[in-house]
């Protein structure tokens, strides 16, 4: 009994501190931007830019300001994958494009990677994995890569204004 006991109890604490559990505290926040879409510039989400160690863990966090349906969600992707290698990337692009749902006003999606494991969180709940080069590649392009879809939000988020 008491034997069992204590296999719950370390099972418990592995679990409750399971890598899977993500705490932007131990993070270092570079930086942050409203992220605005239309002529009539509709506040979408803020966008806040993490790093750990010296970048080998990422995360990105979009607070979203409205609802947004998942078709403008992928809309949103495919316009940041544009300048994108389409063949080299199909099956990462497809896989994003899956795990993209349907966000309320006050959710939270935290696109988090380190090296090729990206993960998804909604409202601080692991939402979908993958250990992939090419996912890992282009998960946050939209926003920080070579060609983002915007300079300024780009310099934004990574505190170089």
């Amino acid at each position: 009994m008491k034997i069992t006991f204590i296999y719950l109890l370390v099972s418990f604490a592995l679990f409750a501190a399971s890598p899977k559990d993500l705490d932007l505290k131990n993070f270092v926040k570079k930086g942050e931007a409203l992220i605005e879409v239309t002529i009539f510039k509709i506040d979408v989400y803020i966008a806040s830019y993490f790093e750990k160690q010296a970048g080998s863990e990422q995360a990105l966090e979009l607070s979203y300001q409205i609802d947004v349906e998942k078709k403008h969600s992928i809309e949103g992707w495919t316009e940041g994958f544009k300048p994108l290698d389409k063949e080299k990337y199909k099956g990462a692009i497809q896989w994003v494009n899956d795990q993209t749902s349907d966000m309320k006003k006050g959710d939270r999606f935290i696109i988090w990677k380190n090296g090729d494991l990206v993960r998804f969180y909604h409202n601080n709940k692991l939402s979908s994995e993958i250990r992939d080069k090419l996912v890992s590649e282009i998960v946050m392009f939209p926003w920080i890569g070579d060609i983002p879809l915007d300079k300024k939000i780009k310099k934004k988020l990574l505190g170089t204004k």
